[in-house]
């Protein structure tokens, strides 16, 4: 005999859905890991521009987070395509961008980085983080759109937001 099969039949419903929800909610619970907030510290410090940009791409590369190649380079900008849960400021990671020139293909690099977050509430906090390092926050993620449209992926639904911290953006 099974210890509760002696309970009543909706209690045990109960515990079977408490455990259910208990066994989705621990694993998301714990995303949040000590190594997740230095990489993320990374990303601040890069977005910042008081560290290399390729730095922070490559903790994310050696965390598994993105790929090691970027999933594409569309003019002077690699975009990297988050494959795990990532966080930034309390919102989805998404993707990073890391625009540099490697060779001449036309007018206007602006060396730096950003980033595309799927929102999980206001987004106050990136705001001021953008104000503080002289970045942009943009609700337009038409980049973020093509880049996903020519990967073949639907972004998840939601509010997106993108955070630029390019030269450009400094003005």
């Amino acid at each position: 005999m099974h210890p509760t099969d002696s309970l009543p039949r909706l209690l045990r419903f109960r515990l079977l859905i408490a455990s259910i929800a208990l066994s989705v909610l621990v694993p998301v619970a714990q995303a949040s890991t000590p190594a997740d907030a230095a990489l993320e510290a990374l990303l601040q410090k890069a977005l910042a521009r008081s560290m290399d940009p390729a730095k922070a791409v490559r903790a994310y590369v050696s965390a598994g987070v993105v790929e090691k190649k970027p999933n594409t380079r569309i003019d002077y900008t690699d975009y990297y395509v988050v494959d795990r849960p990532a966080r930034f400021l309390g919102h989805d990671l998404q993707m990073i961008e890391q625009e540099y020139r490697a060779a001449y293909v036309g007018c206007c690099v602006s060396p730096g980085m950003g980033i595309t977050v799927r929102l999980d509430g206001s987004a106050d906090d990136l705001r001021a983080f953008a104000a503080r390092n002289k970045c942009r926050v943009k609700d337009d993620t038409a980049d973020f759109d093509e880049v996903m449209k020519s990967l073949k992926r639907k972004p998840k639904p939601g509010r997106y937001a993108t955070v630029s911290c390019r030269e450009r953006d400094r003005e």
